[in-house]
Order: C-alpha cells, then structure tokens, then sequence
C-alpha cells in the first residue's frame, strides 16, 4: 500500500520572508499613498480659491469694487479723527481701531454672510436708519455669493488653528464676536481649506498707480489705519505675525508660533533689495511678481521697482499641508514661489 503523502505546509523561513515583503510594500506605498491624498487636497484648495475668485468678481460686479480686507476702509471717511473711524467701524460692525476685523473674517462676511444668510451692504448712517440692525434676519440681504451649504468655517467652539497650533491673541482675537445693534453677538468665523487651516484674504488698492510702492511706506495718518502700499500686511496680521511675548525687542523670536513673521512691516522704496532685507520682509517677498518687478541694468539683483502679484486684484491665500504661511507647500490664487508669475 502507498503511504499517506505528507500534508505540504509553508516553512517558517517562507512566512519570514512573505512577511518581509508585504513590509516592503507598505513602506514603498504608504509615502506614495500620503503624497496622492495631499495632492488631492492641494487641488481641492484651489478649487476653493477659485470659487471665492468668482464670487468676489460677482461681488465687485454689485459694488463696483471687490470686498475691503481691512475694517478701516468700510468707513465712510477714512480721513476722520480715531473717534469717528471706531464709530463708523462700529456702525459697519467691523470692529474698532484696536481690533478690527482681519480680511479672512471680512471675505466670510461679504460672500457669505456672519450668518450665513447673505451680505448686507447697509449701516446705520449709510442709507439706513441709524438703529438699523445689519443681522436682522428681515433685512434685504443679497443672496450668498458661493454656496453657504458648502463653506467649510471655524465652529463656535473651535477657534482657528495653524501648524503650531491654536492662533495666540497677542495682536487680536483670531475670532472675534461683534455686537450687532440689536445685541446679538455674530462669531466673526474664518474659511478653512481642506488641510484645516485659515484662507486668508488680501485686497489690492483700488487706488494703487504703476508708481504704487507695493506695501506700506510710513505710518502718518491715514495710513496708520490702512495701507498706502498696493497691498497691507497688516489685513490679516493677526494669522501671520509672531506671537511677541517671548520675542526680544530687535532680534529674532525666541518662541516662533508664526509665520510671515513682517507682513504688516513696509517694503522701502529704495535699490539694493539684498538677501537681508527678503529674510526681514518674507511677506513682501512672497508676494512680489518675478516678471512685473523692475531691476537695476547693471546690477540684476538690485531691484528698482517691485511689483506684487495680482497688483490690480486681490490675493487669496492657504498655508497648505504645513500650515506655515509662506513656504513653497502654499496654495494661492497665484503661482507660489514661480519665475513664471
């Protein structure tokens, strides 16, 4: 009689070495895997810029001019004392010199709505009356200019975050609440992109020439309260400047929790834009187009006129996976850190 065949079975030494490779696979895939799904995102966020891109060209289309990214300019006369500008900011329930509202709180308020119901454009004292409630649900509101269904923002218990973590209020309140005239408090919210973290908004001067130096110049009034530059880093100053506590006055931080370390610090007007000064102004750097900027014709690294991108627009801004505004993972409505912008 045949013996009973041994019953084949996989050795130790084989399991070892299916076990090794399936290990292989992961460490190869997994990286790959993460780089796919942060791509998708990346193409997400710009999906969203883009929608606010049209939304703001339809907002302008109503106003004739695209939505303020700073509170100031929702005065009626810029040009007024400190105490008129508050009460006129009030009025518009923007805030007050001390802590005005950022850009990225005002692009909600002008697509969307605090409340989600619509903008108003009407103040007490600008057509209305002056007990006039801009958040009374009754008011002629114009419809959403982007889905609302759709707009990822900060809840009510969830205060906007970046890559270091929760936003410090060392310059203002990353999400501050505004008593509305009829003593109802509006969370003045932020978007969020699909990495989490705040899209900043900034709005070229409509004022700006070709001879418009790209930020600040000086502080004299008015524009102390808003930029005489094409652009003001100041708009959302309160998302990408230091936290200063721990910062010794003229040197480096000692406790960096942000990012564009001098967005609201000028660009001087003048030559010999070196190294130094592009560590100091990293804001004004990355915003400057490679292309419209003008430079010295015996010395190419001298600039003579820098130009920022978007000069005649605005600039909507993401901080990307890191969450560190101005590094190269951004996402903008411009091409970030690109000769060909």
């Amino acid at each position: 009689m045949r013996t009973r065949a041994q019953r084949k079975a996989f050795t130790l030494i084989e399991l070892l070495t299916v076990m090794a490779i399936i290990t292989l696979l992961i460490g190869i895939l997994t990286p790959a895997l993460g780089a796919a799904r942060d791509r998708a995102r990346a193409t997400a966020v710009r999906a969203q810029l883009n929608a606010m891109e049209v939304g703001l060209e339809a907002f302008s289309s109503d106003e004739d001019e695209f939505a303020p990214s700073n509170a100031v300019l929702y005065a009626n006369d810029i040009n007024n004392t400190q105490g008129n500008l508050d009460q006129e900011m009030q009025n518009w329930e923007v805030g007050t010199l001390n802590a005005p509202l950022q850009g990225a709180h005002l692009i909600v308020d002008a697509l969307v709505g605090r409340d989600f119901l619509g903008y108003d454009p009407k103040a007490p004292g600008a057509g209305a009356p002056l007990t006039y409630d801009r958040w009374a649900s009754n008011n002629d509101r114009r419809k959403p200019y982007i889905p609302a269904d759709g707009v990822d923002v900060t809840s009510v218990n969830e205060a906007p975050e970046d890559g270091f973590g929760r936003i410090p209020t060392t310059l203002g309140n990353p999400q501050p609440q505004i008593t509305g005239a009829g003593a109802e408090q509006l969370l003045c919210r932020v978007f969020r992109d699909k990495f989490g973290w705040p899209i900043l908004y900034y709005r070229a001067s409509s004022t700006a020439t070709q001879n418009t130096e790209m930020m600040q110049t000086s502080e004299p009034p008015p524009a102390q309260f808003y930029s005489d530059g094409i652009y003001d880093g100041k708009d959302n100053e309160v998302f990408t400047s230091y936290d200063t506590t721990n910062c010794p006055a003229g040197g480096p931080a000692s406790n960096l929790s942000h990012r564009v370390c001098d967005a609201n610090q000028p660009l001087p007007n003048q030559a010999n834009h070196g190294p130094t000064l592009e560590d100091e102004n990293r804001f004004a750097e990355f915003i400057r187009s490679f292309r419209a900027s003008t430079y010295s014709p015996t010395n190419p690294n001298d600039i003579i006129q820098p130009r920022p991108v978007k000069a005649d627009r605005f600039i909507l801004w993401s901080a990307g996976k890191d969450g560190i505004w101005g590094n190269l993972d951004d996402v903008a409505n411009f091409q970030v850190l690109s000769t060909e912008r």
